[in-house]
């Protein structure tokens, strides 16, 4: 198991809105990075969704770490990530928006565990009736 520096997880990196009084969305970065660690928490409340549109054009962005406490993948939220290539999530997404990874054309490795009741929308890896992906992709899921 990799472990994380914790300055990789700092709270003060992240845009985000407290809902229901108990949970966290994440809704952006304050600043650009090629490695993206979401933390577990936040303000001592559990991280449980990246929003719409919420790490849209990070040029630099090449790799995302989601905790397992992620349960929803906002529309578009990788939208224009031009140099994403790894995406790895755990345990907990149940729904994954439409066009999540739109643009990201140098994506070729998507490992994501789903629940039995999880929701991927056309939009996800399909864009526009097409395969938008340049590189090859490999998805890895364990049901």
């Amino acid at each position: 198991m990799r472990r994380f520096s914790e300055e990789l997880f700092r709270e003060e990196l992240f845009l985000y809105e407290v809902m229901d009084e108990s949970m966290i969305r994440i809704c952006g970065c304050k600043e650009e990075m090629s490695s993206l660690y979401i933390p577990e928490t936040i303000a001592g409340l559990p991280v449980v969704q990246i929003g719409d549109y919420a790490f849209k054009d990070m040029t630099i962005l090449a790799e995302v770490f989601l905790p397992s406490g992620i349960t929803y993948l906002g529309d578009h939220a990788f939208y224009g990530c031009q140099n994403l290539t790894s995406v790895s999530a755990f345990d907990g997404i149940r729904y994954v928006g439409d066009g999540v990874f739109k643009g990201c054309d140098k994506l070729c490795k998507v490992f994501f565990t789903f629940s039995s009741s999880h929701s991927l929308f056309k939009g996800t890896f399909i864009v526009d009736g097409i395969f938008p992906f340049k590189a090859p992709l490999t998805i890895s899921s364990r049901f």
